[in-house]
């Protein structure tokens, strides 16, 4: 489901950067990219350069997700390959359901499968919005994930009449360098449920400080596995057979220039001039007229 408006509100505030720093935002499961779009405009405030990425698999969605935020791909996610520690901030809003398979054989929930996915594309110290039903704290592995790979944890609900629809839970926290065994977190993570209900966002005075990118734009690999038609035309374009030298000595001969080793004598230039090689002119217009030089031999008696 789409975040609802005051908890993406909320969240950003939870949110912060250093002005004149560059940093990047990650959504795997974009949708418009309502959260993500109002994300982005929050951190800028601070000064910050943000750049955010999005995968979507709509195709109408991605057309809005598109014009809001830096670079969005039209994709099953399964299907876009996504640099490590790309991202200062991954906001993850997973699917809530299992994954699909065979008949008879046991399923693993979407909201640890995303988790699982996406968190090494988060920078070390870099921050983490896991949005999920409250319910999702009690999956097998997710409370374990959330306390080996993420510090200072907090969990918090969505504001009350936003909570009465979705019955979901925000939880942000920094990545830790390398896994640890918390049990005591884990434990902690898990006990929340429509029983024990975390506090309200609307309580969160807490910031997260995005750090600034560690992957430079030239180097970040974020594309599909498999490219599009306009991408195969582009790249055939550029690197294709007919822009490499043997292509052109075989068929575009004219197109190759060569330095002779040694000076041409008259009858080597009489020769490209009966070749058509020298003294040809294609005049571009219209017309296409074309101008030929020609060569003969003409005995001179000398005394």
């Amino acid at each position: 489901y789409p975040t609802p408006e005051r908890t993406t509100t909320l969240s950003g505030r939870a949110l912060t950067a250093k002005a004149g720093k560059t940093i990047r935002l990650f959504d795997p499961c974009a949708g418009e990219a309502e959260a993500a779009g109002a994300t982005h405009k929050a951190l800028e405030k601070t000064g910050a350069k943000v750049m955010s990425y999005g995968i979507e698999i709509s195709d109408m969605r991605y057309l809005t997700a598109a014009q809001r935020l830096t670079k969005v791909i039209n994709s099953d996610c399964n299907q876009v390959a996504v640099s490590a520690k790309m991202a200062g901030c991954l906001w993850l809003n997973p699917p809530y359901d299992y994954e699909m398979g065979e008949q008879n054989v046991k399923k693993r929930r979407q909201e640890l499968i995303f988790l699982q996915e996406y968190l090494p594309k988060l920078q070390d110290n870099g921050v983490l919005v896991y949005i999920v039903p409250i319910s999702a704290l009690q999956i097998k592995g997710v409370a374990r994930v959330l306390a080996g790979y993420m510090k200072d944890l907090t969990i918090w609900s969505m504001p009350e009449d936003e909570f009465a629809v979705f019955k979901q839970v925000i939880c942000f926290g920094y990545k830790r360098p390398g896994v640890v065994q918390n049990k005591e977190l884990e434990q902690w993570v898990g006990s929340f449920s429509m029983e024990h209900m975390p506090p309200s966002i609307e309580e969160c005075g807490a910031q997260y400080m995005v750090p600034p990118i560690e992957i430079e734009e030239k180097d970040l690999i974020f594309r599909r596995f498999a490219l599009s038609d306009e991408e195969i035309a582009e790249q055939v374009t550029k690197f294709g057979a007919h822009q490499q030298n043997d292509w052109k000595r075989i068929f575009h001969r004219e197109t190759v220039g060569s330095t002779p080793v040694v000076p041409l004598r008259r009858g080597h230039i009489a020769g490209l001039i009966a070749s058509g090689k020298v003294g040809v002119m294609n005049f571009a217009d219209t017309t296409g007229v074309l101008a030929k030089g020609r060569s003969e031999k003409v005995p001179v008696a000398r005394d």
